[in-house]
């Protein structure tokens, strides 16, 4: 039976879907798409613009091929929270989240494999993979001492075996990998790490003078970098120093994307979202169509999607307004 909560949520959907097609365009453009379920959204990623897939707080994953016009469902860990996707192709991908839970896909997402690291207490928030057999998760793991105590564990074998390495921050958000993966980035609370040599060694690094920060991105030398109580700032140095672009202390930002060296976006709480068209120096407001909190974007093709709380999922076209590089 479905609550008051999903009647409302389904109510406001639809009215914007009337918006949008009676006016053909909405809020910058942006399109909703119907989602076949209200749970959150956590992690998207598309491999072209009509095919890919999203993560659930309940542990499930859709595929879509015809950008979200049908969905299949599989089963990664019911009812376990996953957090993030990371695929290497259209077959070859990974899965994490609560429990320690990392798994892998060779088909697409149709179904998973159990490759979880040993410790259940662990709380994996991202995932990043060199190749096949490299790869690092990264998260928390609360404890009677520290209830933000950061944990990042690294395979060389496919996820065969973790090896926990020594923290260096509390809480890590997000990891990244440079374009040509030659560095990786991990974001814990007021710190970059940054490493030249697959994890095995890592460099840290300040950021905005030490404000806690949710999401970051890399694209070449330009980073961006938000988080709680409008923090926002940007890197020119490939991450090694960065410059406050501070915003609405109302706003709470939780995803971010480099489409390039100059274009990105950050987004949030209650439908946030700014846009930035010369490297994060400069911020404007842009409209979403529904104030539902937005969890993760992803760019491909020209289209620029974002997934987020009660199923939210839309996309829009950038066209010619993205900058070259």
């Amino acid at each position: 039976m479905e609550t008051i909560k999903t009647i409302f949520v389904r109510f406001l959907l639809l009215l914007a879907a009337l918006a949008i097609s009676s006016t053909g365009a909405y809020s910058q453009d942006w399109q909703l798409i119907e989602f076949p379920s209200y749970d959150h959204l956590t992690d998207v990623v598309m491999i072209t613009a009509d095919s890919g897939l999203v993560v659930t707080a309940s542990g499930y994953c859709f595929r879509t091929s015809d950008r979200g016009k049908s969905w299949q469902k599989s089963e990664i860990i019911k009812n376990i929270r996953i957090e993030a996707l990371y695929f290497e192709d259209s077959q070859n991908g990974w899965a994490c989240g609560h429990l320690g839970s990392i798994f892998k896909t060779s088909d697409g997402g149709a179904s998973w494999i159990d490759l979880s690291f040993d410790d259940k207490g662990a709380i994996f928030f991202d995932i990043e993979m060199k190749d096949a057999l490299t790869g690092v998760a990264v998260g928390m793991r609360p404890l009677e001492s520290n209830n933000f105590n950061g944990i990042a564990v690294r395979t060389v074998d496919g996820g065969k075996n973790w090896e926990k390495f020594e923290a260096s921050g509390l809480a890590y958000s997000e990891i990244k990998q440079s374009r040509t993966k030659n560095k990786m980035y991990f974001m814990a609370m007021g710190r970059l790490n940054i490493s030249n040599d697959d994890g095995k060694s890592w460099q840290s690094v300040a950021t905005l003078e030490g404000t806690p920060a949710r999401t970051f991105s890399i694209y070449g030398s330009t980073g961006i970098m938000a988080g709680p109580k409008g923090t926002l700032g940007y890197s020119n140095d490939s991450g090694r120093t960065w410059h406050n672009k501070d915003q609405d202390k109302e706003k709470t930002f939780l995803s971010s994307i480099l489409l390039n060296s100059q274009y990105g976006y950050v987004a949030g709480s209650r439908g946030a979202m700014m846009v930035t068209i010369d490297g994060g120096i400069n911020w404007t407001e842009e409209e979403t169509p529904l104030e539902l909190t937005i969890l993760d974007m992803c760019f491909v093709d020209s289209y620029l999607f974002a997934v987020g709380s009660d199923g939210l999922i839309m996309y829009k076209e950038i066209r010619d307004k993205k900058p070259k590089d």
